[in-house]
């Protein structure tokens, strides 16, 4: 059976460099696709909700939640499910 890998790269903002990735597994697939349903209801700890956001689904296996911080620049999160080579 394949395993499967969640990448999350949250905090990108134009000109800083304090974003942070973090990949959780490996998982089986069922495990994988409730992992990614969670980060994308943002119920899971890895990647809390947040006011004011736009959730764009790329792909049945990648999405992009893009938000305004507090100095109104934006701010993207990217959650990309792949299988492990």
């Amino acid at each position: 059976m394949a395993e499967e890998l969640i990448v999350i790269e949250s905090g990108y903002k134009m000109a800083s460099n304090n974003h942070k990735i973090l990949t959780l597994g490996p998982f089986s697939a069922s495990e994988a696709q409730e992992k990614y349903q969670e980060l994308l209801s943002g119920t899971s700890s890895e990647l809390p909700a947040a006011k004011n956001t736009t959730v764009v689904t790329v792909s049945e296996r990648q999405f992009l939640r893009v938000r305004n911080g507090l100095t109104g620049a934006t701010i993207l999160d990217r959650v990309t499910r792949g299988t492990v080579a």
